[in-house]
């Protein structure tokens, strides 16, 4: 539909909530981040020039894309290093911790 969305991401204890979102390629979507932890952070995506800081007890919108096909991580800047990440799922691909990311089509042993 191309139709703009809107979902809350709670920002705490150096965790995005929900840490993916799925979407069809190429729809846009506005994130609403609710920052009740107790310091800054941040919400980066550096292929789509996103870089939101919000201050602890504020909230703020970013609108993103999701990528042409696969995944795109986002990162709190500041924390990054302690596991504040979370990934755009585009398509089908499933949004468990193994995604799809082999897409070569090759042999799988089970």
């Amino acid at each position: 539909s191309g139709s703009t969305g809107t979902v809350t991401m709670a920002m705490n204890n150096f965790s995005f909530s929900p840490a993916v979102l799925n979407g069809t390629p190429g729809q846009q979507e506005t994130i609403h981040l609710t920052n009740s932890s107790g310091t800054v952070h941040n919400f980066t995506i550096n292929d789509q020039k996103v870089n939101k800081d919000v201050e602890s007890g504020k909230s703020a919108d970013v609108t993103i894309t999701f990528p042409s096909s696969g995944q795109l991580v986002f990162v709190c800047s500041s924390h990054a290093g302690r596991g504040m990440t979370g990934t755009l799922v585009a398509g089908s691909g499933g949004a468990s911790p193994a995604a799809s990311t082999d897409s070569s089509g090759g042999s799988k042993s089970y």
